[in-house]
């Protein structure tokens, strides 16, 4: 083995080539919960779209019902 600097090159190499490893496995993890965050927040956001559309309708619905129910007091 070959000292540099007083130490083992061998063993630098060893201990930073796991130190990569397990950062690598840290950045894979993380990118999977981001994904799965992504994914959670397009889900939330459709179904926001979809309950808003649906709010939307029912107020239309109640807004046409009382636009009826006026044009009827006002031609009785």
């Amino acid at each position: 083995m070959k000292l540099f600097g007083g130490f083992d090159t061998m063993a630098l190499k060893q201990h930073f080539g796991k130190k990569i490893m397990e950062l690598e496995d840290e950045k894979r993890t993380v990118q999977q919960d981001r994904d799965r965050l992504l994914a959670e927040v397009e889900s939330l956001a459709a179904n926001s779209d979809g309950q808003t559309q649906k709010m939307q309708d029912v107020h239309t619905h109640k807004l046409k019902a009382l636009e009826a129910r006026m044009e009827f007091h006002i031609l009785v």
